[in-house]
């Protein structure tokens, strides 16, 4: 069983930048006392058979002509859930954000700091009011105009 703690970290991210800045935290003894993670990343079935082709083709030591293979930049990161439940730090999911449980917990613990990295819902006033100094969004693009989930792929184009 999970202990509840209040005051410390409470982080939205994702499997990726936000398992990054997870673990980076946890390393560097911040003080998680919760998570919310979307269960999956989403992506098309053109993106999932380009992984696929990519992983191929390095299993194999093939280049395509240019040299180019696709590879994801997901494809070696941790999941959020499972480094929370090795770090026994709670784990909501998407589901809980569209419901009271996520809501109350906050109500409980009343984090010190929210922290948002990597995660592909907007977050409603509701719950950032329930940080009792900030929140805080972490996106590797210049916002507004970068907004966006690849916004390091715009800037070089």
């Amino acid at each position: 069983m999970q202990k509840i703690q209040k005051s410390g970290l409470f982080i939205f991210c994702n499997k990726g930048h936000g398992s990054n800045i997870l673990e980076y935290c946890i390393k560097n003894n911040q003080k998680v006392i919760g998570v919310c993670s979307g269960d999956k990343i989403k992506i098309n079935y053109f993106n999932q058979i380009l992984v696929l082709f990519g992983l191929l083709l390095r299993k194999f030591n093939l280049r395509p002509p240019g040299g180019f293979v696709f590879s994801s930049p997901y494809e070696n990161s941790k999941s959020v859930k499972n480094i929370a439940k090795q770090n026994n730090i709670p784990y909501f999911t998407l589901k809980d954000f569209n419901n009271l449980k996520l809501f109350k917990f906050l109500d409980n613990t009343r984090p010190e700091l929210i922290l948002c990295c990597s995660f592909n819902k907007l977050i409603p006033k509701q719950i950032i009011d329930k940080a009792k100094w900030y929140a805080i969004n972490i996106h590797p693009g210049l916002l507004p105009q970068r907004g966006g989930g690849t916004p390091n792929r715009w800037a070089v184009l």
